[in-house]
């Protein structure tokens, strides 16, 4: 059979073509009514199958044209059009003598379908056409007038919501695109061979490339170099079967830095199921991968000198007894303590005496770096160096002896005495002690004990000075120091040499100060003022703690008596010993001290240290309740330490949590310092408890601290501790 398609849609006519040519039927095509006619005259095909709406003629007048042309009228006629006016196009089409009207759009088969009984009726007796075509040409116009106008006009209306539609979709696609673009992800678009066609503002941002740079670029330009060969395969294996690929990777910014990425690669398709595109979203991970990594560093070395911390050096001397247990190597143990180095701290104040400790440690690789290349080979380890804390430094010598060992002490106190630091005047002198291996020890706690006993002993004969280990320096050192601070506290109990000295505590929201804690000092026959440091252990281990508290306290009540009766109101803080919670008469102390002074104890507010309350929470809970009972507020010192403390906190019910000092000293230079006072601060906040940062030094951590919304501040940048209270002060 000859088909004769009439549309002016090559798509629809390409379409329809290759379909019914499959059938086995001839297919002629005609663009519009007039070349249709001209075709059909030509042609004479067996069935016409047209459109309505097309330009110069349209469907409507073609099958009229064709039916009142006696050579033409028995071809039967199909119309295959959309319809816009219910059925009033339909109705026309019928009436002019189409055999049926196939309504747009229709799948192929169902066209099909409609398509053959009217190829199966051709065969049927004709109609007379006379009776089937509107021969009157008034008549015709006005109906096809009618029709095609309305359908027009509804094709207009369709049109018009089309584009409204359109107009939607392109607002919903910029909106889209905008919020890409503003994501705080980065977020790039490649093609199926991987070619760079979009990338958004972040993407910018964080790897330093400009939009135009990289914009058919392949993104192996952001390769950091350390991604494995198998790693990638896994990715395009994975991207290439049309799965979401999801991982880290370290890439590299257009200046070399590397950053982290955490994200996911997904496949795109179009609607025939073609993979076109990738899609990558990445999370800037690189500050969160930094601060694992530091606290991972933190684990092993010294925040402040980068050396090994005393988990790590004693990880490390282990390991070589370990290894050397069967070879009767030999080994010196240096531990060295510089000298008066509190004074230091409290004289130039403790930035310059972490800066002196940061020197020492430089030294001290620079001086065991020189003496090493004397014995280090493929059989001999270097020096093992790491910084025990406080101003005490270790040093083991493996495969030395007794000579070597003095002699490398020897040279290290020399050095160091010649050695100046610009922070202070004058010189940064050490005491060495020296242990031997294995004749002093066969463990690391024996040989640390040791040479701890050894140190002492040094200091003892005058300071600046190394001593070698003997025996009886253990015994002497504990019986010595012991008894020696025994009589000096006792001497300054009977004596009344304690005295509080006060530092202020300032409100952070207003700048105010808003108490004051009391700090105990003792102070010597001389004059000079000796630090709790020296004193505050001892007392504790011989029992004369509590006295001293008691001293402290009465003294503080009787300042604040005194301030009160001059019209200055004021609040303070008392530090109090673990020992105070087991004594039974020290609550009948204190309610005899208040009553005694007539102070007003909602002003007073007890400290006791974090790790003392832990150490028996059930009589800390009991004390704190008594001292609530009296009026008096309660603080927790050393918060933070062990970070053990949190789910305590709610039971003892304190007013404060003091953040040691630990977290703040370094907080404007340490990202993970932030981690811990932001969380302990965020925490004690939601439990409703006041939080004071300790050792606050300078102004950037006081920004810091108020950023994290820490209340109260207190170190040498806010004020020193002094003996004496003239008025209350604004910072």
């Amino acid at each position: 059979m000859k088909i004769l398609l009439v549309d002016d849609s090559s798509l629809v006519r390409e379409v329809l073509r290759s379909f019914i040519e499959k059938h086995d039927h001839e297919v002629i095509e005609a663009v519009d009514g007039q070349d249709g006619f001209e075709k059909a005259k030509t042609h004479k095909p067996d069935m016409i199958v047209t459109d309505a709406l097309m330009p110069n003629v349209d469907g409507f007048t073609l099958l009229r044209n064709i039916k009142m042309n006696p050579n033409l009228s028995s071809i039967p006629c199909v119309f295959y059009s959309a319809i816009y006016t219910g059925s009033k196009d339909r109705e026309l089409a019928l009436s002019l003598g189409a055999e049926a009207f196939i309504i747009k759009p229709k799948l192929l088969e169902e066209f099909w379908e409609e398509l053959k009984p009217v190829m199966e009726r051709e065969k049927c007796p004709e109609v007379p056409v006379e009776k089937r075509v509107i021969s009157d040409e008034k008549e015709f116009h006005k109906i096809h007038l009618a029709v095609v106008t309305a359908k027009l006009e509804e094709k207009v209306k369709a049109l018009e919501e089309d584009a409204t539609k359109r107009k939607q979709a392109e607002e919903e696609i910029k909106r889209l695109f905008t919020a890409i673009d503003q994501s705080i992800n980065i977020v790039f678009i490649t093609d199926a061979k991987g070619h760079i066609e979009y990338v958004n503002a972040m993407f910018e941002q964080v790897t330093g490339y400009a939009k135009g740079e990289v914009i058919g670029q392949n993104p192996r330009i952001l390769a950091s170099g350390e991604t494995t060969h198998t790693e990638y395969e896994e990715l395009w294996s994975t991207i290439a079967a049309g799965k979401t690929w999801r991982g880290i990777f370290k890439n590299k910014k257009k200046n070399g830095q590397h950053y982290w990425g955490n994200g996911l690669i997904t496949p795109i398709r179009n609607e025939k199921g073609q993979l076109t595109h990738f899609l990558a979203v990445q999370e800037d991970i690189t500050e969160n991968i930094k601060n694992e990594d530091r606290i991972k560093y933190l684990t092993t070395y010294d925040e402040l000198t980068g050396l090994c911390n005393r988990t790590c050096f004693t990880e490390r001397l282990n390991e070589w007894l370990s290894h050397n247990k069967t070879c009767n190597q030999t080994g010196v143990l240096l531990l060295m303590d510089i000298d008066e180095f509190r004074s230091i701290n409290d004289t130039y104040g403790h930035s310059t005496g972490d800066s002196v400790l940061r020197h020492v440690a430089e030294f001290l690789t620079t001086t065991l770096f020189e003496a090493d290349k004397h014995y280090v080979n493929k059989n001999v380890r270097e020096s093992i160096l790491g910084r025990m804390g406080g101003d005490e430094f270790v040093i083991f010598l493996p495969a030395r002896d007794e000579k070597e060992g003095i002699g490398t002490a020897e040279e290290i106190r020399k050095k160091l005495e010649k050695s100046r630091f610009v922070e202070i005047p004058g010189h940064v002198t050490a005491s060495i002690g020296i242990v031997l291996y294995p004749g002093d020890g066969g463990t690391t706690k024996e040989l640390i004990t040791r040479a701890d006993a050894s140190v002492y002993h040094a200091k003892e004969l005058g300071s600046n000075r190394i001593h070698l280990y003997h025996t009886e320096d253990l015994v002497l050192e504990k019986m010595h120091s012991r008894m020696e601070w025994k009589g000096r506290i006792q001497k300054a109990i009977e004596e009344d040499r304690f005295e509080p000295w006060f530092q202020p505590i300032l409100d952070l929201k207003d700048n105010q100060i808003h108490h004051y804690e009391a700090l105990a000092r003792k102070r010597s026959k001389n004059g000079e003022i000796i630090l709790p440091d020296m004193f505050v252990d001892t007392a504790e281990m011989l029992g004369l703690i509590t006295a001293i508290d008691r001293i402290i306290i009465r003294k503080t009540l009787m300042v604040q008596s005194n301030l009160r009766k001059q019209g200055k109101i004021f609040s303070f803080s008392v530090n109090l010993s673990g020992k105070d919670l087991d004594d039974k008469e020290f609550l009948e102390f204190l309610k005899s001290a208040i009553t005694e002074t007539g102070v007003d104890p909602r002003l007073i507010i007890f400290e006791i240290t974090e790790t003392a309350a832990i150490r028996d929470l059930d009589k800390a809970i009991k004390f704190i309740k008594e001292l609530r009972l009296l009026g008096c507020g309660f603080s927790l010192d050393d918060f933070g330490v062990g970070f053990t403390s949190f789910k305590y906190l709610k039971e003892m019910d304190v007013d404060y949590i003091k953040i040691d000092g630990s977290f703040i000293r370094n907080l404007h230079k340490t990202q993970s310092d932030h981690i811990f006072v932001k969380a302990m601060a965020d925490v004690a906040r939601g439990l409703g408890i006041k939080t004071i940062a300790e050792f606050v030094e300078n102004g950037e951590i006081v920004k810091i601290l108020k950023e994290y919304g820490v209340d109260y501040g207190q170190g040498y940048f806010i004020g020193k501790p002094v003996p004496c209270i003239e008025h209350k002060s604004q910072v």
